[in-house]
């Protein structure tokens, strides 16, 4: 008989169990509940003083988070102008019932959201800390959405809601690389534009130099 089956006989086979006893001390572990060690660190900031200071710096740490959230990496300026269609269709996966269990609609079924909602005002993703991109989407109609900045400064500043994609949600979902880009709905389709500020630009340093004059 291989060794391989005479291990395999004895790991199934049902052995007697012996109490050999107890050998040296034993102790009974004991592991503090994770509540327990962040009272015990509290109470020891509190003790020397360092509580008020640690809760400060939690608040500034969220307030700068608010005013200036983490920009949205990946993005360049856009240089060229280009656009580009994109179909918001998804496949379900799973079949969609009403409350009363009748079918709306079943797996496999392709769904565009265009189709029974509009998509509303065009978005405009913009670098916030560019002027000249902010100030080209104050020119237009719809909805600015930074990718970088800060939006409450901003909203207080020109009197318009700033928005912010926060973790790049929009950006990834729309496979956006530059700004500023522009997105608005072309029939059953979103139409991207990445937009180049070339004329724009111009206008601002002709009407810097007059100012300066």
């Amino acid at each position: 008989m291989k060794l391989n089956h005479i291990l395999f006989i004895i790991c199934v086979l049902p052995c007697g169990a012996k109490d050999l006893g107890v050998i040296g001390t034993t102790f009974e572990i004991v592991e503090k509940s994770l509540l327990k060690v962040i009272e015990e660190r509290l109470q020891d900031l509190q003790t020397s003083g360092k509580l008020a200071e640690h809760q400060k710096e939690l608040q500034e740490r969220v307030r700068q988070s608010i005013d200036r959230p983490r920009p949205v990496e990946g993005l360049q300026k856009t240089t060229t102008y280009q656009s580009r269609d994109y179909d918001p269709s998804f496949v379900l996966d799973k079949d969609i019932k009403d409350h009363e269990g009748n079918m709306i609609a079943t797996a496999g079924t392709k769904y565009n959201p265009l189709v029974y909602h509009s998509f509303g005002k065009p978005l405009l993703l913009i670098d916030g800390d560019d002027a000249l991109q902010v100030n080209w989407a104050l020119s237009q109609e719809g909805k600015i959405v930074l990718t970088q900045g800060t939006p409450l400064q901003l909203t207080k500043e020109h009197k318009r809601t700033f928005f912010f994609d926060q973790g790049g949600v929009l950006v990834k979902k729309l496979g956006l690389s530059k700004v500023p880009t522009r997105v608005s709905q072309k029939d059953k389709v979103l139409l991207i534009e990445e937009i180049t500020l070339k004329d724009q630009a111009n206008e601002l340093y002709a009407n810097k130099d007059q100012d300066d004059e």
